[in-house]
């Protein structure tokens, strides 16, 4: 499986426990300087990759991303403690518990010009997307609308309504091959050909009846199988970390639960054909 990125709640957890220095004992080094950057290193103990130092095959990703398995340090400690011999897994424990004992309880959190900058550079952005999208498409009248003021809701909406009108187009065609072979000997009857030998081959030897079956009654299905659910686990996910900054968004909240339950019912019976 592929490395996992650290989630959000879990830095914020470890930086509160920081004090805002690197863990190694005695290191005075900042981890957010006065320019508001962060200048060090989170680092697993037990490395999130099988090459990695002090890698544990028991483990999995989840295990290799959670808060006890990482460490922030300024990236000389990060380099020093990489000497596996010097620094095993259990000294390395012993000194992120040190460290968090010492500071855990000290009030530190980043400085929130850091999310206004971030904010501002956004709002920036997608003005600059309106203007691209509306005056400056070279063809507008074959522009696609993309619209800033959508809502995560409507965004998500609009995807299961992309992915559902995909499928109906493969339905449709679906829906021609199956008719293709009585079209062929419509028109072979009009031409004024004796059909009498192409009537004799075996459906399954003859290439235009049942053209592609197991493609749109197995292949395509299962593909859309798949893509709902990936988009599902997508919505679940993004709504998860979106909440915890728009807690007062109800519409949200409420599509968050359902989505929820939606995934919930696919884990429990959504299956492919075969």
């Amino acid at each position: 499986m592929a490395r996992l990125p650290v989630k959000p709640s879990t830095l914020r957890a470890l930086f509160a426990k920081s004090g805002n220095l690197c863990a190694y004992p005695g290191c005075t080094h900042e981890l957010i300087n006065t320019k508001n950057k962060f200048v060090a290193e989170v680092c697993h103990m037990e490395a999130a990759e099988s090459k990695g130092e002090r890698y544990n095959p028991t483990q999995n990703d989840e295990q290799r991303r959670s808060f006890d398995n990482l460490l922030i340090l300024c990236h000389k400690h990060h380099v020093e403690t990489d000497e596996v011999e010097e620094y095993p897994i259990q000294r390395l424990r012993e000194i992120k518990a040190t460290h968090e004992a010492a500071h855990g309880k000290k009030t530190f959190k980043v400085d929130e010009s850091v999310i206004f900058q971030l904010e501002s550079e956004m709002l920036k952005y997608w003005a600059d997307v309106e203007k691209a999208n509306n005056f400056e498409y070279v063809a507008p009248e074959f522009s696609v609308e993309i619209d800033k003021n959508k809502s995560p809701k409507e965004l998500f909406a609009a995807l299961y309504e992309a992915a559902s009108n995909l499928e109906e187009f493969t339905n449709m065609l679906r829906e021609w091959n199956y008719t293709l072979d009585n079209e062929i000997r419509s028109f072979l009857l009009k031409a004024g050909y004796d059909t009498t030998s192409y009537d004799a081959i075996p459906y399954y030897e003859n290439p235009f009846a049942n053209r592609a079956w197991e493609i749109h009654n197995l292949g395509i299905p299962n593909k859309f199988t798949d893509l709902t659910t990936l988009l599902l686990q997508v919505e679940v996910r993004f709504l998860e970390e979106y909440l915890k900054t728009h807690a007062n968004d109800g519409v949200t909240t409420l599509r968050f639960k359902e989505a929820k339950t939606e995934l919930m019912e696919m884990a429990r019976s959504a299956g492919y054909a075969d």
